[in-house]
């Protein structure tokens, strides 16, 4: 399997993230405007499904260490864990038709800000609540510096919407509102979920027990997204925002082109392509890091729209100004963001702690508190434990040492004992559970 272990390398993965995320629309537009984006969403989400089972069976699959493979991961992680990336592509999926609905009513200028900068701010502090990697500083500057450039860029549109007589739509732009903030308080959500159960470590000889690699995370994910495109996308045909209801889908789609249905798993591809990618340099990077950055994907459909589209032609120059404003603004709070993971990720290297947990966990809780903030702090990279032992005589000390690790979802840390001490009054098949240690 193909991980990163380079940060810097991390960080220009995520900035193709960026890129990727900002330039598959592009496909939407070269499909041409009698091609409705109802139906090109359908070979969107094909494409998406194509390229994370192509990249599980190649990059996902290479290499020396084939715990970590495609088709082993899926079976050793068959359980819970499957539910919670398919679940965030169900969640993703509807916070994309949703925005995709308030941009129709109330226009990009409204809906851009409010839904993706909710769900950049949101989804930044989601990820970091699930690895605190990086600086919590230098990523709050950044955050802010990439919000206030989106909001150059929607004044930006706004402006040049009403030098053409764009005329205002209160109650379009009050329903578009309430659509965006949905979309971004959903879209906030799927990366975290993917990310809480990834293995972001990549360095042991197996992922640990139940945990998910990048790329299968990253399959069912796109599951999620394929299986809710029936629910989701057919209702946004039979009851669309604007334009015609269609109540023909299935002649409609099948009646295009080949090219037409082309570019539209082309899109997925590249979407597909940035999102696998942001997954893979979250173990460097830290998940929030990786999601923030790629998030500037706001700004570079803007500078498509802007320099490719001619979107912002005969606009007025304070257009332009903001636009300016947009791009310096973006530029350094990408800068920050870059700085904000540096800095922690060296420090963590080095603080990093290697541990061997020993404890008399029988009748009182301390012990129970101590291991509990030794996992957490194994969850914030500041320690890596190696094994457990208990050194009482009644092995429910061991059971109990072994339920807090399987809590954790490190069940495959050693649980060692003093031997012939620690087994009496043992309940039956307990000594298969043990590891005996020589004293």
């Amino acid at each position: 399997m193909y991980y990163c272990d380079n940060y810097m390398v991390a960080v220009a993965l995520c900035v193709v993230t960026m890129f990727c995320w900002g330039s598959w629309g592009n496909t939407q537009k070269l499909a041409g405007k009698t091609w409705r984006y109802e139906l090109f969403y359908w070979d969107y989400v094909v494409g998406i499904l194509l390229f994370s089972i192509v990249m599980g069976l190649t990059m996902g699959s290479c290499g020396d260490k084939t715990a970590w493979g495609f088709v082993a991961n899926l079976k050793s992680s068959f359980g819970i864990n499957w539910l919670w990336p398919f679940l965030s592509g169900v969640i993703f999926n509807a916070s994309n038709i949703l925005l995709v609905a308030a941009i129709s009513v109330a226009g990009m200028s409204v809906a851009f800000p409010v839904g993706v900068g909710l769900a950049l701010v949101g989804g930044t502090i989601l990820n970091y609540a699930v690895k605190r990697q990086g600086s919590l500083a230098m990523i709050v500057l950044g955050l802010g510096l990439i919000t206030v450039s989106i909001l150059c860029n929607a004044l930006a549109f706004k402006v040049k919407q009403n030098a053409s007589g764009g005329a205002a739509n209160t109650s379009g732009t009050k329903k578009g509102l309430i659509l965006a903030a949905l979309a971004g308080f959903m879209m906030m959500w799927f990366s975290p979920l993917v990310n809480r159960v990834v293995d972001l470590t990549f360095t042991n000889d197996a992922p640990q027990s139940g945990m998910l690699t990048p790329y299968t995370g990253f399959f069912f994910f796109a599951v999620g997204i394929f299986v809710s495109t029936f629910i989701f996308n057919t209702i946004a045909m039979r009851k669309p925002v604007q334009g015609e209801p269609i109540y023909d889908g299935a002649k409609r789609y099948f009646g295009g082109s080949f090219p037409i249905h082309l570019v539209g798993v082309l899109g997925g591809f590249i979407w597909g392509a940035g999102t696998l990618l942001s997954f893979v340099s979250a173990g460097k990077a830290g998940p929030a890091i990786s999601y923030a950055l790629g998030q500037g994907a706001t700004l570079v459909s803007a500078l498509w729209g802007i320099l490719v589209w001619k979107e912002f032609a005969g606009a007025p120059k304070k257009s332009a100004v903001l636009n300016f404003v947009m791009f310096i603004l973006f530029m350094a709070g990408l800068a920050a963001l870059v700085v904000a993971g540096e800095t922690k990720s060296e420090k963590t290297e080095k603080e990093c702690v290697k541990i061997i947990f020993d404890t008399d966990m029988i009748t009182d809780f301390d012990d129970v508190g101590a291991l509990s903030c030794l996992h957490a702090l194994a969850d914030a990279g500041e320690c890596e434990i190696l094994a457990t032992i208990s050194c009482t005589r009644g092995n429910a000390s061991v059971g109990a040492v072994e339920i807090i690790n399987k809590y954790y979802g490190r069940e495959n840390i050693p649980v060692g004992c003093a031997k012939e001490i620690g087994v009496v009054g043992a309940f039956p098949g307990a000594k298969k559970k043990l590891i005996h240690l020589r004293l």
